[in-house]
């Protein structure tokens, strides 16, 4: 395993159809590692400092940026932009508990599983 990871919350802006997801990574590996990319349901979101997205993918933004030492904790802000969150109705508003699960995946090759309350408003 490469990182434990805890979703701390995320937050869903429809009027930019824009994800915030905030998440706690702890390097459990040998080596520093760096988030690539952040997968969920259809979606592909890319680290443009670490790769260019294809046209089925987008670019996130991390804060902050860059590695993640062996035993270290950082927590981590990623904004996730696209439309496909608001047309594939991924965000399914009028349930009364939310989440947004997907993978963070290193640049590594490692993986794993996050899972982020959706809140109504920012934290």
């Amino acid at each position: 395993m490469t990182a434990e990871v805890q979703g701390l919350g995320s937050f869903y802006d429809a009027d930019t159809d824009t994800v915030s997801l905030e998440a706690s990574v702890t390097n459990t590996g040998t080596s520093d590692i760096e988030v690539a990319q952040f997968t969920t349901s259809t979606l592909t979101f890319v680290n443009p400092d670490l790769a260019e997205p294809t046209l089925e993918q987008a670019s996130l933004t991390l804060d902050p940026s860059g590695p993640i030492a062996p035993g270290q904790t950082a927590t981590l802000s990623l904004t996730l932009p696209d439309e496909r969150w608001t047309l594939d109705k991924l965000i399914p508003t009028a349930e009364s508990q939310l989440e947004i699960v997907g993978l963070l995946v290193f640049d590594n090759g490692g993986f794993a599983e996050v899972h982020a309350p959706l809140k109504t408003e920012e934290f």
